[in-house]
């Protein structure tokens, strides 16, 4: 882009900022988020985090969806 070249960014405070962060707060609400960042695996919460939860986590849903 050359110095005379401009491009708009909607105001921090416009409407579709304002859609945007009360989608957010609805997610937030809808989903029982308590704390960042917070994972799911097929709409599953991986409540504790780690890597071990996950992958166990992850073989379950693989093993349903294969059943």
């Amino acid at each position: 882009m050359s110095p005379k070249q401009s491009f708009c960014v909607p105001p921090v405070d416009g409407p579709s900022n304002h859609r945007s962060r009360n989608q957010d707060r609805a997610d937030v609400e809808a989903f029982g988020i308590r704390q960042t960042p917070t994972f799911f695996v097929n709409g599953k919460p991986l409540d504790p985090f780690g890597e071990r939860e996950l992958r166990r986590l992850v073989a379950a849903e693989v093993a349903a969806a294969q059943s």
